[in-house]
């Protein structure tokens, strides 16, 4: 189990992908979806903003990175585990992603995606 302890976020990225190819779709979506709804809503997310540990100014950097990373890739993004790994779970961006990932696994009916995202990311 210490091994797991170690893998980096990016590494955790391309597991995600290569045991679960058919939720990279629903991820992406999910984070596109996180990123739209932000910018929509920018004046009410920013007064109503309570995360004392990240500022929001630095979560709408992230979105707006993920937002450009998803745009600029297109499909490549969900198709290629590496372009999945290296656009989504690189740095920050990791972050606003592995919250999408956490949140995104309630709506799935694989179980053991589920537990994998559990293991992984919690």
């Amino acid at each position: 189990m210490e091994a797991l302890k170690r893998i980096n976020n990016v590494e955790k990225g391309r597991l995600i992908a290569a045991l679960f190819p058919e939720e990279t779709e629903r991820i992406v979506a999910a984070v596109k979806s996180t990123c739209d709804y932000l910018f929509d809503n920018e004046q009410q997310v920013r007064q109503e903003w309570d995360v004392s540990f990240i500022p929001a100014e630095l979560w709408y950097r992230i979105a707006a990175n993920l937002r450009e990373a998803i745009t600029k890739n297109g499909n490549r993004i969900f198709k290629n585990k590496r372009t999945f790994a290296d656009q989504l779970f690189d740095g920050y961006n990791a972050m606003l992603t592995i919250d999408c990932i956490v949140k995104t696994k309630y709506g799935t009916v694989d179980a053991k995606f589920r537990q994998a995202v559990e293991l992984l990311f919690e």
